[in-house]
């Protein structure tokens, strides 16, 4: 994935090493009203700044921008790119969730949790093998697609069901709590 931009996916939120858990619509039920002061401004991530603004306040809609000064895709250093992803936010059960659309594929959709605490962003992404066991024993609706190196899980359409089995912990450990993604604003 790339958690810079998904981290830089809801905000922008995630992305990093390979995202997993993709679903085929932006995670949440409910659209979120959001405050631009809230959320815009400059934020500091351990690959670098990114810049985040408010598309749509009652849409909960962000762009978020950055520069990606180390590495081109294949792993050789470059020139700088430049990159946005529009975020779209929404809850479920208490939780923010951050969606960005996959440029490659339209239709798949890169997601997190993240929490909002004044001025830092904390966002975990979904662990790829909890999803694909909630898929392959059908206790949430997706497919699990299996490749040479990786295996991928899309999740499908969820029920207000689905989503409180995500944020209630009940069938164990389903985001990286370990590894969170942090952004912290700098104004």
């Amino acid at each position: 994935m790339k958690l810079v931009r998904l981290a830089a996916v809801a905000v922008a939120l995630v992305a990093l090493a390979g995202c997993e858990v993709y679903s085929s619509a932006p995670m949440g039920e409910e659209v979120v009203s959001i405050t631009a002061s809230d959320w815009e401004g400059f934020w500091l991530t351990e690959d670098g700044p990114v810049a985040i603004e408010v598309v749509n306040v009652d849409a909960g809609e962000l762009m978020i921008s950055g520069i990606d000064l180390r590495q081109q895709d294949d792993g050789v250093e470059g020139p700088p790119n430049v990159w946005s992803n529009l975020v779209y936010l929404r809850r479920s059960g208490g939780w923010l969730f951050g969606s960005v659309e996959n440029e490659d594929e339209p239709g798949l959709w890169e997601w997190a949790r993240i929490k909002k605490d004044g001025d830092q962003l904390i966002i975990w992404a979904p662990r790829g093998s909890a999803f694909r066991e909630l898929v392959s024993e059908g206790v949430r609706p997706g497919i699990v697609e299996r490749g040479e190196y990786a295996s991928t899980t899309t999740l499908g359409e969820l029920s207000p069901a689905h989503y409180e089995l995500i944020t209630s912990g009940a069938r164990g450990v389903l985001l990286d709590w370990e590894d969170p993604f942090v952004l912290r604003r700098i104004h």
